[in-house]
């Protein structure tokens, strides 16, 4: 089958975020928010052909054209295949709690 979406990937941008936060919060905490990779899914027929790596550079250039030098992911600490991806994309876990592994990686 040819054509169609294969791939998502959803990124809420710093800018984003900052507008969610509580009134009156901090500047400094504000400024300290970085792009983050909420989503991204690819169809099992396109495994394997790239389609994760394009998604997650793509978030990655757009953060570096909004001024931004790294993107945070969660994943599930499960998800083999995800934490695979993201490790030969050159992120590292900086955090973990009992069902997620929080990653960042420079752009």
């Amino acid at each position: 089958e040819e054509g169609g979406i294969v791939g998502f990937v959803e990124m809420f941008t710093s800018s984003y975020l900052a507008t969610s936060l509580p009134v009156g919060t901090p500047v400094h905490v504000a400024t300290r928010l970085k792009p983050y990779i909420a989503s991204l899914a690819v169809q099992e027929r396109a495994r394997g052909r790239g389609v994760g790596e394009a998604l997650v550079r793509a978030c990655e250039d757009a953060a570096l054209a909004s001024g931004q030098r790294s993107v945070q992911i969660q994943v599930e600490s499960t998800n083999d295949v995800a934490l695979r991806l993201y490790a030969r994309l050159g992120y590292r876990v900086v955090n973990m709690d009992s069902r997620a592994k929080k990653l960042v990686g420079d752009v």
